[in-house]
């Protein structure tokens, strides 16, 4: 029980994340007026001109995300942390590439998001065992 409230929270604190600085991007750069969210090269075109802030914004949301989600779950589930890892850092993974193949995004934008998420994931499961009470290591 205790490992699949660990997966539950760590995808819902992750996907909780990634829409808040999503929402943070878009205040940045918001969709313009009449924009069809279902016509991917308007879409390419507006991420194309985004500024470099809401990008950022957008590729630390990927990175927040995969932390935060992971790092909960390990505390949570603790002995299973690397299942944790792959399950919350696949997923945002999974989101991410999705959404990368999908929307195109600036080169360096496509290239840094998967490389963080999965530097987010190893950090978190470094430091989750560190915050754990000694006799549950």
């Amino acid at each position: 029980m205790r490992n699949v409230l660990a997966a539950v929270v760590g995808i819902g604190v992750a996907l909780a994340t990634i829409l808040l600085f999503d929402w943070i991007a878009l205040f940045l750069h918001p969709m313009p007026e009449g924009l069809d969210k279902n016509d991917s090269a308007a879409l390419a075109e507006h991420i194309g001109s985004a500024p470099i802030e809401s990008l950022v914004v957008l590729i630390s949301g990927w990175f927040v995300a995969a932390f935060d989600g992971v790092f909960l779950a390990c505390l949570i589930g603790r002995a299973q942390r690397y299942l944790f890892a792959i399950l919350v850092a696949g997923l945002v993974l999974v989101a991410t590439v999705s959404n990368l193949i999908l929307i195109p995004h600036p080169l360096w934008v496509t290239a840094a998001g998967p490389v963080l998420i999965l530097l987010a994931a190893w950090l978190a499961t470094r430091v989750a065992p560190k915050l754990e009470p000694a006799g549950d290591q």
